[in-house]
């Protein structure tokens, strides 16, 4: 369970990547470009905008820092999203 969990924790984005360029290749027409465009701006707006502004309202510390755990990945001490 904990190499299912690596992987998907350190890989998997690597495939979801593929896939997003793979469906962009299979669209066809001239609204390739407004997708593109559209699901970039939809990417910014939820990792920057949305996400960052919950973070400084809910401050939540990570597991690892109030708990004992098996830490299988490193990763820093800043919030944990809620």
């Amino acid at each position: 369970m904990d190499s299912l969990a690596i992987f998907f924790a350190e890989y998997f984005i690597y495939f979801l990547v593929a896939g997003a360029i793979l469906f962009f290749f299979l669209i066809k027409g001239k609204n390739r470009l407004k997708y593109l465009i559209l699901s970039g701006f939809s990417v910014i707006l939820s990792r920057i905008a949305i996400t960052e502004l919950i973070r400084l309202i809910w401050h939540r510390p990570r597991p690892f820092l109030i708990h004992r755990v098996n830490q299988l990945l490193e990763h820093g001490a800043e919030g944990s999203f809620p």
